[in-house]
């Protein structure tokens, strides 16, 4: 019975990542604590009781709680329920009470040991399975045991395809279609629990039992999910949490059955720490600080002078040389990589080539290549030439993007799979709603490319094959990789999805090193267009990119040092510590390892933050759009289904750059004073604080530029508590008419509106004014009514082709933004 609670818990806590992290579907935080409450209390009556005393307890207390703050949730669980575990035992053994309830906390701690190697499992295991999915060799075997159950199919180059009364549709056999992290995670429980009372005759008979339960129920568990998703087509069957967790219940009775564990009682006391022990501490220490440091540390490298060359040579796809003006419109202006160029050339030194072959005596010139939407062949003397020219240190980056389409990722792929990346045909979407994925990254370990932004919102990406040790820059999670076709016009497959797809985890960015030079290979080319450039983190994203290409690596043996020292400590550790009690091999691990992590992980994180600082410059316009206080969307997707047009600005604020400004979305208003040379509220609805109208004011009588727009519309208007600090007002004012029929007047209506009051240039119409200009100090207020006139239902979206009656908005919106310069 015993051992059945102990196999159920650990199905259980295996199962908590896909609970609690964003791996397969978003995170289910109220079920996924529900798991390890469960797997707790199951683990209260297990065979295993861990003991210490209160010298030991608070030794191991104090490096648990600084990884539990250290630490993003869930990833801090296990360092939670050991620290728990710890406090009631020092607690319990205070007031003489411990051996009653010793069991509660045994099951805590043990509990505790178990989310920990789960938890510090899974980066690994994302690692790896971002870019191995596919079980290829298991096709036949899997095919002739759908024949066996009356299902058809067959196998043809590597898919196999099952037909139903319904249907016939392709089938891959995948990593996650197995289920393959649950039983890794299931796997490292069984090594803990058969260290824990070790016999190698009898581990030996229980690995080779667990390892055949593990084929034989992952091959049969896939068998019936492909027989269930043949009857109800729901490709969510696949990986749909609770499902699985059903399907792994009943796991427990053959573990439990076939795998001989002995009851155990372990000992955790350090007892007295003499010099052996102390060596073994700071050995131990010195490795897993070391082994971090090869993980972490990023090579600096030697900066260059950041002199970039963009081909469009080979291009036809996101044209750098026509500028998105006054005059040009229509999708091709705005799916334009024009304000992209020019923004890059603000910071660092930008040339277009648009003539020239791509030889190694133009690119020795340059530091940074970049191959954006390539839309015909290199020559092999092209591809050489790069390849040189990143060996011998340049930066290359590669944008591709969804399906195949055009051809880019198949030209592409001349140069990257040289390099050991390709370009796949395939299209990611949010796994379970369809939608476009966003990616957020965490808080330690971020690559620097992608350190400095929030969150990064992809336009549909291809997802990319990368070595093993290139460099993980956007690991999307959550994902479904659709391929393409080339049967429709933008080779986006038919809304219906089979199970040919990969999902879960998908390398969207990677990077690598390659001789002196690096590269970055990017999925996504739509989201450095015109139209969202400067929305989301698109431009942080970019800044990155090129601050870790324009270097030349220097210190990359760094990593190589560091495992080395991690080997060599570990042997060394091994060696000290054999002979020691389970108990205290468990105590000196976690105490040792815990200090390394809680020491290393911060300084390396702050190394790579400071050595890959995103450059600053003040030279060029920036106009900041408050979104703390203002009532409307801006987003980077140009279509806002989801939204009322009404409350969307997407074109009034791209529009901006049409005359010179680069815009940017604040989240606060203190950002906005921070980095704009002026500021825009819209459809303010959020109360100013008198600190935030204080520095307002400041801020303009030192020179800034500040635009309230807003309308009658905005019910919760806020915009006089700003504009009143300046002398003016928004005025609501009534306009009666008369209605007439038939040359006989019926009555009267009132329609309300704004005007303003107190400006020094005002434009009105019929002695009401719409805008207003005022200078104050150095700067200027400059105040709208009504905005619903620049929002997108009467704009249009941003590829709008306007007829002369929307050209004269539009240069409304260009005189108010030229006039407040």
């Amino acid at each position: 019975m015993k051992k059945s609670l102990l196999w159920l818990a650990a199905i259980l806590i295996s199962f908590s990542p896909l609970y609690l992290l964003y791996v397969n579907e978003p995170p289910n935080v109220e079920i996924g604590l529900f798991t390890v409450f469960v797997a707790t209390f199951l683990l209260i009556f297990s065979d295993y009781r861990f003991e210490m005393g209160s010298k030991t307890s608070i030794f191991l207390l104090i490096p648990s709680l600084i990884v539990v703050f250290l630490l993003d949730f869930p990833f801090n669980i296990g360092f939670i329920m050991l620290s728990i575990a710890i406090i009631l035992n020092i607690a319990l053994s205070y007031v003489g009470i411990l051996e009653k309830i010793q069991k509660l906390v045994s099951g805590i701690f043990l509990s505790g040991i178990l989310l920990l190697i789960v938890y510090a499992f899974y980066p690994l295991y994302s690692v790896i399975f971002s870019r191995y999915h596919r079980v290829d060799i298991l096709n036949n075997l899997f095919s002739g045991l759908l024949h066996l159950f009356g299902i058809q199919s067959s196998v043809n180059n590597n898919l196999i395809y099952i037909q139903t009364y319904n249907q016939t549709f392709p089938f891959t056999v995948t990593w996650e279609k197995l289920c393959i992290l649950i039983w890794l995670n299931l796997f490292l429980i069984f090594l803990f629990i058969s260290f824990l009372s070790f016999n190698k005759k009898r581990f030996l008979r229980n690995l080779g039992i667990f390892i055949l339960i593990a084929l034989f129920y992952s091959v049969f568990r896939l068998l019936l999910t492909t027989i269930i998703y043949s009857q109800n087509s729901k490709l969510s069957t696949f990986w749909d949490t609770n499902l699985a967790l059903l399907t792994f219940i009943p796991l427990f009775i053959p573990l439990s059955l076939l795998i001989k564990t002995n009851e155990v009682k372990i000992d955790m006391s350090f007892g007295k720490i003499n010099k052996k022990t102390s060596v073994t501490m700071l050995t131990l220490f010195l490795s897993i600080f070391f082994l971090i440091g090869s993980i972490a540390f990023e090579d600096p490298g030697i900066r260059k002078s950041g002199k970039i060359l963009i081909d469009e040579v080979h291009s036809d796809w996101e044209d750098t040389t026509r500028e998105m003006d006054k005059e040009w419109y229509g999708m091709l202006s705005t799916y334009n990589y024009y304000c992209w160029a020019k923004w890059l050339d603000v910071y660092y030194d930008v040339d277009i080539n648009t003539n020239r072959s791509l030889t190694y005596d133009l690119l020795k010139n340059y530091d940074i290549l970049i191959i954006k939407c390539p839309t015909s062949l290199f020559s092999d003397k092209e591809i050489d030439a790069i390849l040189r020219f990143v060996k011998e240190g340049g930066g290359l980056y590669l944008i591709g993007d969804h399906t195949n389409v055009f051809g880019m990722n198949f030209y592409l792929n001349q140069i990257s799979k040289k390099l050991g990346i390709e370009f796949k045909t395939d299209a990611t979407y949010e796994l379970n709603t369809g939608s476009l994925s966003v990616y957020k990254p965490p808080s330690l370990f971020a690559h620097p490319i992608v350190k400095n932004i929030n969150k990064f919102e992809f336009q549909t990406s291809c997802s990319l094959n990368a070595p093993l040790f290139s460099e993980n820059v956007i690991i999307g999670y959550g994902l479904l990789g659709e391929p393409g076709t080339y049967s429709t016009e933008n080779f986006f497959r038919e809304p219906l999805s089979s199970p040919d797809v990969e999902y879960g985890l998908l390398l969207q960015t990677v990077a690598l090193q390659y001789g002196k030079g690096r590269v970055v290979a990017f999925t996504d080319s739509t989201c450095f267009s015109n139209f969202c450039v400067f929305m989301d983190g698109y431009r942080e994203f970019n800044l990155g990119v090129i601050e870790y290409l324009n270097r030349i690596n220097a210190y990359n043996y760094v990593n190589t040092l560091f495992v080395i020292a991690f080997i060599i400590l570990l042997i060394v550790s091994i060696i000290f510590i054999k002979e020691e009690k389970v108990g205290k091999i468990v105590s000196i691990f976690f105490f040792s390892t815990s200090i390394a992590f809680a020491t290393s992980a911060p300084l390396f994180d702050y190394i790579n933050s400071i050595n890959y600082e995103l450059p600053s410059i003040e030279e060029h316009p920036m106009v900041c759009f408050d979104m703390e206080h203002s009532g409307i969307e801006i987003s980077p997707y140009a279509h806002m289904e989801l939204h009322d047009p009404a409350d969307v600005y997407n074109t009034f604020f791209v529009w901006t750059q049409r005359v010179g400004w680069m815009p940017s979305v604040e989240k606060t208003i203190e950002k906005s004073i921070e980095k704009g040379d002026a500021i825009i509220i819209i459809n303010p609805n959020k109360s100013f604080s008198d600190g935030e109208i204080e520095k307002i004011r400041k801020y303009v009588e030192e020179g800034g530029r500040l635009l309230v727009l807003d309308s009658i519309r905005n019910k919760d208007s806020t915009a006089n508590q700003i504009l009143n600090t300046f002398n003016m007002e928004l005025s609501t004012e009534t306009s009666n008419l008369s209605l007439r029929c038939d040359n006989s007047s019926i009555g009267n209506i009132t329609i309300p509106y704004l005007s303003i009051i107190g400006g020094d240039v005002n434009f009105s119409f019929n002695n009401n004014t719409y805008i207003s200009i005022k200078e104050f100090g150095e700067g200027k207020i400059v105040a709208i009514v009504d905005s619903y006139t620049f929002s997108d239902e009467v704009m249009g979206d941003v590829f709008t082709e306007p007829d002369e009656k929307l050209r004269a908005i539009y240069d409304v919106e260009y005189y108010i933004l030229e006039a407040s310069n």
